[in-house]
């Protein structure tokens, strides 16, 4: 008797502190992080990261792309008609402005090589460099016309014929046999494309506007900007 007393007390402090050692376990769980807590906290950092404003990256100017386009086609010719291309793309993004002020910058490039071709030591260097200037200058006023107006601004028809002007003397004095360089080759390209958009933009806003002033409405203009085109096309 008084041994099963014995184990029948010795069972209930094992239960006693089975009991504990639970209630302490989920004492452990309730002061632990909240679930919901931890879900409104990470909504609220996502929603953060959302919402914040993206690092505006703007492109750069028509203008800046010149240097490092002439450096690239130095090296590899074909690299002109890329250059070319980036260009012009560029000048439809932005306004007449940046158009202007990247001729005006690649004519200067031009008149600058010229100069050192003239006055400076090392002619092979800006003969190439020329060259380049002049091809990634021509292949721009031929792929986009509104260029050619912003080009013809800067005085680029005196100064190609004044450099094939002073061609002349150098293939008398060798006899005829004196060879046209490559730059100049270009100079010619160049004042062929001006020559072209005069007499197309003229007779297209001369078609245009006498259209608009006989009150055809758009019918009108449309019809008289194609019989623009042909007659200059003729």
């Amino acid at each position: 008797g008084a041994g099963a007393g014995a184990g029948a007390g010795a069972g209930a402090d094992v239960a006693a502190t089975s009991q504990e050692v639970g209630g302490g376990g989920g004492g452990g769980g309730r002061g632990g992080a909240d679930p919901a807590a931890a879900s409104a906290a990470a909504a609220a950092i996502a929603a953060t990261a959302v919402d914040a404003p993206a690092p505006v990256r703007e492109l750069p100017s028509p203008s800046a792309l010149i240097a490092p386009l002439l450096r690239l086609s130095e090296r590899n010719d074909a690299m002109a008609f890329s250059g070319a291309d980036l260009l012009v793309g560029a000048f439809r993004r932005g306004d007449a402005e940046a158009r202007t002020s990247a001729i005006a910058t690649l004519v200067a490039a031009v008149g600058s090589q010229l100069a050192q071709l003239t006055h400076g030591d090392d002619k092979e260097t800006h003969t190439k460099r020329l060259h380049t200037a002049v091809h990634l200058l021509t292949l721009v006023l031929v792929t986009d016309p509104e260029a050619r107006e912003a080009a013809a601004s800067e005085g680029v028809v005196d100064m190609a014929l004044g450099q094939l002007e002073a061609f002349l003397p150098q293939h008398r004095a060798a006899g005829g046999t004196a060879v046209l360089p490559g730059w100049a080759s270009g100079l010619l390209l160049t004042v062929h494309a001006l020559a072209q958009w005069r007499g197309v933009k003229s007779a297209a806003a001369a078609g245009i506007d006498a259209a608009a002033a006989a009150g055809g409405g758009a019918v009108g203009v449309v019809a008289a900007a194609a019989g623009a085109g042909a007659g200059a096309g003729a």
